[in-house]
This record gives structure tokens, C-alpha cells and sequence, in this order.
């Protein structure tokens, strides 16, 4: 199925978070089933998700790492539980260091 065929099919099963997310994601060049694949992974797309060792969010964020790319971003404010800041910040991570998220290369190799 191509891109435009798959975006049009999947826009009408998505909740208002996965068209954020893949909204943000298109709008920066990514492949959509990448990005869903890593939010699928991460959180199973729960936005108040916490992980193990702190991370928050969608995309599964530490604290620390948000700092340091909001910084990169500009962000003064951001909620790591808040859907649009988690995806800023997540898709920064995915386009200067995707190794950061442990599930990169398994969706990658995967859509």
C-alpha cells in the first residue's frame, strides 16, 4: 500500500494523540510507521506512561534527556506528560540521536 493510501486509511482509526503525533511527524519529514512503531513500543501509547527508570510520557522520555533537548529547542516550559511537548521533544531525539530509543532499530527493521 503506498504512503498516501496508507495516511489516508489509518487517519480514519486514529485517536486524537496518534494525529498529533503523526501530524508533528509528517510535518518534520519522518516516516509515519516509524514514529508509530516507536510510540507503540515505548508507551503502548499511553501518555501518562512511566517507565522503570523515570521515563515519562508517549515517547518515554528521563527528565534529564528532556532538559537537555528542550534546551536544544528553545522549550522554557514543557510537561513531559503533555502529547504535543512529548512528540517535540521525542522527534528531536529520533532526527539527532536515534539510539537513545531502545526500540529504533527493531521498528526499524519492522515497517
Amino acid at each position: 500500500m503506498n504512503l498516501v493510501r496508507w495516511l489516508v486509511f489509518i487517519h480514519m482509526m486514529l485517536s486524537p494523540t496518534q494525529e498529533l503525533v503523526l501530524k508533528e511527524a509528517l510535518r518534520r519529514g519522518f516516516e509515519p510507521q516509524l514514529v508509530m512503531c516507536i510510540v507503540e513500543h515505548e508507551s503502548g501509547w499511553n501518555e501518562r506512561a512511566v517507565g522503570a527508570r523515570g521515563e515519562m510520557g508517549l515517547w518515554q522520555i528521563r527528565p534529564a534527556t528532556a532538559r537537555y533537548v528542550a534546551k536544544q529547542l528553545g522549550l522554557t516550559h514543557y510537561d513531559l506528560f503533555d502529547v504535543r511537548d512529548n512528540t517535540l521533544i521525542g522527534l528531536w531525539i529520533l532526527e539527532h540521536r536515534p539510539m537513545w530509543f531502545s526500540t529504533w532499530e527493531r521498528c526499524q527493521r519492522g515497517w
